[in-house]
């Protein structure tokens, strides 16, 4: 049943059990005027961490955004957050949490330290939140977050990033094939990728993912084919030059 102002009528005389009832009822529905009635009654008005979640995962951006601006200024996407968005299939929701917790990465760094801290605090954030989309098998979180789509501020930051083993131990064997195929076509490379690579193999073998590990493999010998001709051919343009 949806939720309605007869429900509000009487919130003095609510426990904290009903508000709580309440509020988790509210964000299922995506009603932001039943939350702040309900967070008007707390002290102090915050949404539990539970609740919090629960939003993520129902991609309710419009009641976190007026939890955000009205209740809790501070309030940022933790990683436990953004991976429920994204494992209950809230790209959207994702994303807003991505660039809210981008922005204020940048305003405590600055508040810090001008310069280079604040950069810091911004590329430990892209870290995060790159291997929530990795641990959550969503290739579409991770392509936006790879190709810095979520930012004017850069493009591509983060080649270096090691993210097969977080998709390979939770399974998420077409989450491998996309990084695969992502690096072969648009040169991101991942820190220590030929070691994450025999763990990620080993992995799959373990778990009689057989079809999966020689799809792998063979991406990956396709790669190194790719990459010798690339070094020949590098090699031949030399050797011309130098004749």
């Amino acid at each position: 049943m949806p939720l309605s102002d007869a429900h509000l009528h009487s919130m003095d005389q609510f426990t904290a059990a009903d508000a709580d009832w309440l509020t988790l009822r509210a964000i299922a529905q995506n009603n932001e005027v039943v939350i702040r009635n309900t967070l008007l009654l707390r002290n102090p008005a915050r949404l539990s961490k539970v609740e919090i979640r629960q939003a993520a995962s129902h991609g309710s951006i419009r009641v976190l955004l007026m939890y955000a601006e009205e209740f809790d200024p501070a309030f940022h996407f933790t990683a436990e957050t953004a991976e429920m968005a994204l494992r209950s299939g809230n790209l959207e929701c994702f994303k807003w949490g991505v660039r809210r917790t981008m922005d204020r990465a940048l305003r405590r760094g600055g508040e810090r330290d001008p310069g280079e801290t604040q950069w810091n605090a911004w590329f430990d954030a892209v870290r995060y939140m790159t291997v929530v989309a990795a641990r959550a098998g969503r290739t579409e979180a991770l392509n936006w977050m790879l190709t810095g789509a979520y930012s004017d501020h850069f493009d591509n930051p983060f080649p270096e990033f090691c993210l097969y083993t977080e998709a390979a131990n939770n399974m998420h064997w077409g989450t491998v094939r996309f990084l695969l195929h992502l690096r072969a076509t648009t040169g991101i490379r991942c820190e220590h990728a030929r070691e994450a690579l025999f763990g990620l193999v080993r992995k799959m073998f373990i778990a009689e993912k057989l079809d999966a590990a020689i799809d792998v493999l063979e991406r990956a010998f396709e790669e190194a084919d790719v990459e010798a001709e690339k070094r020949a051919d590098k090699g031949s343009s030399k050797r011309a030059r130098v004749e």
